[in-house]
């Protein structure tokens, strides 16, 4: 009977020394893939000591410094208060990771780190310690910002060829009505005028296609996105006349007042000026119906700005369409050619926005409009 019992005993205790062989093995295979693993991996013991790492955590995290045997807090001093508090927590059984959990550097850089961090396990299958994975992910999160860059350049450059058609098709329909105004004069009134005031009408004619001519090629300069655009001394008086002839019909059919000052020059794009100055000149014009109809620009020195004003006395605009008024929105007709809202004004603003300006403006149905936007102040007067 002693004897079994001793035999027993004996066969137990081989038994128990092949499994501390076999966790010995184990701990030995996982120390041994720690340290070939191809990633940034480290092995602490529960003190949070280093027991080995993959040479690649050597090369990203510790470079030449020693590392074995000590802690990861000394290696560390600046570690993040959360991430003790998931190696607290990763002591008690638990696996958590992150990805692209950023870390602010002293020296203001960020690095975007991937991680991973699970408990080992000993030879009474109790927590040993931590594997650690740690992985740069700061290519990644460039790439996404590069892309979320790339889509917000693309979403400008689709409300800039939204803007660039309306333009098109606004700026070129006075000189294209002026046309048709001569035209229709030189049928009807062909017999019946002086040869020297149908030569006049011809020649307004001549130089209104050269206006328009000169308008496309602006606009195929303007169209190529991928050059910036040409900054000039833009002569305002010059810009202004030469809108006013594009608007002469209206003018002169309404008798409208237009009170212009001696204007400042400016540094911008001429295309730029033409349709920011002749979309709210336009409005003012073909919404204005008053017995004395006046369009008035004013102007004076804010700072670094200069502020300019575009003053009307037309029908004004309703007050549940003042706040949407420079939004993107299509334009509305009747039978009375209702004021186009939407796209002209929406290129307004980002025109002016490109500049660093601002525009707004005060309306009171049935007492006029006044738009107001402000421009850099580069140059002095003419």
């Amino acid at each position: 009977m002693e004897q079994d019992l001793r035999a027993e005993l004996i066969a137990a205790h081989a038994r128990i020394k092949e499994l501390e062989s076999r966790l010995n093995q184990q701990s030995d295979q996982l120390r041994f893939f720690v340290k070939q693993a191809p990633v940034a991996m480290a092995m602490f013991d529960k003190d949070l000591n280093y027991l080995i790492a993959s040479e690649k955590y050597v090369q990203d995290w510790i470079g030449k410094r020693d590392y074995l045997g000590i802690s990861h807090f000394t290696l560390f001093p600046d570690m993040l208060d959360k991430w003790k508090e998931t190696y607290r927590r990763c002591l008690k059984g638990v696996t958590e990771s992150c990805l692209e959990d950023p870390f602010h550097n002293k020296d203001g850089s960020v690095d975007y780190i991937d991680w991973v961090t699970t408990p080992w396990y000993d030879q009474k299958n109790e927590v040993g310690g931590l594997i650690l994975y740690a992985e740069r992910a700061n290519e990644r999160v460039e790439d996404k910002e590069k892309l979320l860059r790339l889509n917000r350049q693309i979403k400008g450059h689709k409300e800039k060829l939204e803007s660039l058609v309306y333009a098109i098709s606004h700026n070129l329909q006075q000189p294209l009505m002026a046309c048709l105004s001569v035209l229709e004069f030189a049928k009807e009134s062909h017999e019946k005028q002086q040869h020297q005031s149908v030569e006049k009408r011809y020649q307004y004619l001549e130089a209104t296609h050269k206006r328009m001519l000169a308008s496309l090629e602006d606009f195929l300069a303007h169209a190529h996105l991928e050059e910036p655009i040409g900054i000039y001394p833009v002569a305002l008086n010059e810009l202004v006349d030469e809108i006013c002839e594009n608007l002469q019909s209206e003018i002169e059919a309404k008798e409208i007042d237009f009170r212009v000052p001696k204007l400042p020059i400016i540094h911008a794009n001429e295309f730029e000026m033409m349709a920011l100055f002749q979309n709210i000149i336009a409005n003012a014009v073909r919404h204005n119906h008053h017995e004395q109809a006046f369009v008035q620009i004013d102007f004076l020195p804010e700072g670094d700005f200069w502020q300019f004003s575009i003053k009307d006395n037309g029908e004004g605009i309703p007050v549940e369409k003042q706040a949407e008024i420079f939004e993107y929105t299509r334009p509305v007709n009747n039978k009375h050619a209702e004021r186009q809202l939407g796209i002209g004004l929406a290129f307004c603003r980002r025109i002016v926005k490109s500049l660093n300006g601002k525009i707004w403006l005060e309306s009171t149905p049935t007492q006029g409009t006044t738009v107001t936007f402000t421009l850099p102040r580069e140059s002095d007067h003419l």
